[in-house]
């Protein structure tokens, strides 16, 4: 339902209502378009008085248990469902509903349970399976999540939450070219979504892309210019490419949008030192070591940085 055509029917059942104020179905119609529009606790109200006249309306306590379900009232909308049921209603709708009242609590497996019946049912409900994707990466099942999420976008191909992550679960199974190739679909759909951008970008970074990497993460910034992450992976390729100065600025914003990015302060530190800016960078290994959590003594590797900051500033310290 768009946002229009529910504008009308509300306006419609209105119209209706004032001359049958009693109808159960006309309450529901406009509880249905209220929620669509967003406003549930009015949808709510209108759906509750149309269950307090007909509690035969199997749609209405599907509109409700989605109501409740969204308040994060997992009992309240188990119920909900549970009368929609017993009346008969079918379709993928009631058990994705259910499916989700389960992942929220928890209950991943009797959710994958609901979201597989969800799909059996109704093959083509890309919600459905874009959330037994998620419910299927949730148990580490990379491969038949990635399996869900491309039935997504089969039944809907201008789904680009279902591309997005169909190409994150991609690159996770090291299928980088096809992760790639989606990740750039995602953006032909929505050409404004950070995360591809932000993803594209740290590919490159990988590949030792330099100049694709700059290329993303300064998108990504001149959509959200408040993307730490972004931020201190910019650095990070302008260090790798010897530009220090730029650098510093990128690592600069990201510990001031952030200031515990532990990684981003010793990045900045050691792109001070390749300045020549001794004292700057003292001031950031210091309260890199201050700041960062104690490594694991059995984890070598940050064991073995933490005595390089300290072996460096002593060198620093030591009269010129």
């Amino acid at each position: 339902m768009t946002w229009l055509f529910a504008q009308l029917q509300r306006l419609l059942a209105r119209i209706a209502l004032a001359l049958a104020p009693e109808s159960a179905r006309l309450r529901a119609v406009l509880g249905r378009a209220h929620a669509e529009l967003g406003d549930d606790a009015l949808a709510a109200a209108y759906l509750e008085g149309a269950l307090e006249r007909d509690t035969s309306l199997g749609g209405a306590w599907l509109s409700l248990g989605h109501i409740h379900a969204r308040r994060r009232q997992p009992v309240r909308a188990a119920t909900c469902y549970e009368r929609a049921r017993q009346l008969g209603l079918t379709g993928a709708d009631l058990p994705f509903a259910l499916a989700n009242v389960l992942y929220e609590q928890g209950a991943v497996a009797e959710a994958l349970d609901l979201y597989h019946l969800a799909v059996a049912v109704e093959p083509t409900h890309s919600q459905s399976w874009f959330n037994l994707g998620h419910a299927l990466k949730a148990r580490d099942q990379l491969h038949a999540a990635e399996a869900a999420f491309a039935a997504a976008v089969r039944s809907d191909p201008r789904f680009f939450k279902a591309r997005f992550m169909r190409a994150h679960v991609l690159s996770l199974l090291g299928r980088s070219l096809e992760a790639v190739s989606e990740y750039h679909e995602t953006l032909r759909y929505s050409p404004t979504y950070v995360k591809a951008h932000y993803n594209l970008g740290s590919h490159h970074l990988k590949e030792g892309e330099f100049e694709g990497a700059v290329k993303r993460f300064r998108r990504v910034l001149h959509l959200d210019p408040n993307y730490d992450r972004a931020h201190h992976a910019l650095g990070q390729a302008y260090a790798a490419m010897g530009r220090f100065t730029d650098a510093r600025e990128a690592l600069t914003h990201a510990i001031r949008l952030r200031a515990g990015n532990h990684s981003a302060r010793l990045q900045l530190a050691r792109v001070l030192d390749e300045l020549g800016l001794g004292a700057e960078a003292a001031v950031h290994y210091r309260q890199w070591l201050r700041d960062s959590p104690p490594p694991h003594p059995t984890a070598d590797t940050a064991l073995a940085e933490q005595d390089s900051v300290k072996r460096r500033l002593q060198e620093l310290a030591r009269p010129n």
